[in-house]
C-alpha cells in the first residue's frame, strides 16, 4: 500500500458564528478542580480525567457554564458547604461549579460495588 501526499493546503476553518446563547451544563462525577490542603492552605487543582481534558478551555469561551460534580475528598466537601449554588474559581477554566455533598460511605459503596 502507498500512502499519497497532497501539497494544497488544509480547507479553511468553518466559522459557525457565535457560541451558541444560553447555559451549558455538564454533570460528571469528577469535575474540573479537586481540592486538598497543603500546609494548611486551601489548594485547587485540575481535575483527572478524560470529560475534563476534552472541556479544558470551553468554559472560558462560553458566557454561561456550569459544572456539576460530586465533591469527593473531604475539602471538596468542605468546599461545597461553603457555597450554596454555584460558584467560580480561578482554577476551573470559566466554569462556575456546583459540587454535591454525596454521604462518602454511599459514594464508597457505588464504586467498590457497583462501578
Amino acid at each position: 500500500m502507498t500512502a499519497s501526499l497532497t501539497t494544497e493546503p488544509p480547507p479553511a476553518p468553518v466559522d459557525d458564528g457565535p457560541p451558541p446563547a444560553g447555559p451549558l451544563v455538564v454533570v460528571s462525577h469528577r469535575g474540573p478542580v479537586q481540592f486538598s490542603t497543603e500546609d494548611g492552605a486551601r489548594v485547587a487543582t485540575r481535575g483527572a480525567g478524560g470529560l475534563v481534558t476534552a472541556f479544558a478551555g470551553l468554559g472560558s469561551r462560553l458566557e454561561d457554564t456550569v459544572w456539576v460534580c460530586a465533591a469527593i475528598s473531604d475539602e471538596d466537601r468542605a468546599v461545597a458547604a461553603e457555597h450554596a449554588g454555584a460558584f467560580a474559581v480561578a482554577e476551573a477554566g470559566g466554569w462556575r461549579l456546583r459540587m454535591l455533598d454525596i454521604d462518602p460511605e454511599q459514594h464508597r459503596q457505588f464504586y467498590a460495588m457497583i462501578a
